[in-house]
């Protein structure tokens, strides 16, 4: 059974006496007590709520490629939320059954081993190239870059909550009006409502030619590297790509 971990009502007014902190998914005003962030100084802060819904829409190869933590959905960030964090926001907002399910999840995820580098300087850029291509691979709003949810239902005509961008879901392409939109998608796609299958696969094609471009970018003697520390992810099925070597887990 859950807990409330929130503490006495004097811990919960030393909490709200300190500068509330904003939310990087849905930009309400939160506290220390209720939400968590990537790194010690506070810069990216996710309330509870949105905390949790990230981390259950996160892909599992998200989850694979970072040892079973949830990693920062803000923009550029390759840093993880700490284990202490994931469980105390489940723990807060009461939901044990989703704590459940994501302890599912990261249970048979063990942490890759390290990759012997030459120096300590040459592991982190590593881990650190790899932490962003994992980054690149979440479905982002074409124009702001924010993660939106992997899995909307209906017309595959979307307009982006956060800055009202119009795009298509099957190929992310942009438009300047809702009926120019909706006219592409029927036109490119065959229909506004296109089956979940043929999505999945331009979203595959997608994130491979992702990770093709970015690794082909990384200097050769970096690249093994980088690779090795994606690898649990690289190895999904729906990246592997012919013009790269192909990666086990």
């Amino acid at each position: 059974a859950l807990e409330d971990c929130g503490g006495s009502s004097k811990r919960k007014q030393e909490m709200h006496s300190q500068p509330p902190r904003r939310c990087i998914i849905c930009f309400d005003n939160t506290h220390a007590g209720e939400s968590v962030c990537c790194g010690a100084d506070g810069a990216h802060a996710l309330c509870d709520g949105c905390f949790v819904q990230h981390a259950d829409t996160l892909e599992q190869y998200r989850i694979t490629g970072s040892a079973g933590r949830v990693p920062c959905p803000a923009t550029g960030c390759s840093r993880v939320f700490d284990a202490s964090s994931i469980a105390e926001a489940y723990v807060r907002t009461r939901e044990s059954v989703r704590l459940e399910r994501y302890l599912e999840r990261v249970l048979p995820n063990a942490a890759p081993p390290t990759v012997q580098a030459a120096d300590a300087e040459t592991e982190w850029r590593a881990q650190t190239l790899a932490n962003e291509l994992l980054g690149k691979l979440s479905i982002r709003c074409p124009q702001c870059d924010i993660v939106v949810d992997p899995n909307p239902d209906g017309c595959r005509a979307l307009r982006c909550a956060h800055c009202g961008c119009y795009f298509c879901w099957v190929c992310f392409f942009q438009e300047i009006t809702d009926q120019r939109l909706h006219l592409h998608v029927h036109r490119e796609h065959g229909d506004l409502y296109l089956a979940q299958r043929h999505v999945d696969a331009a979203h595959r094609f997608w994130r491979r030619r992702v990770v093709r471009d970015f690794v082909l970018g990384i200097d050769e003697p970096l690249r093994e590297a980088v690779v090795h520390h994606a690898r649990a992810a690289l190895a999904a099925p729906e990246l592997q790509d012919p013009q790269l070597p192909r990666v086990a887990a």
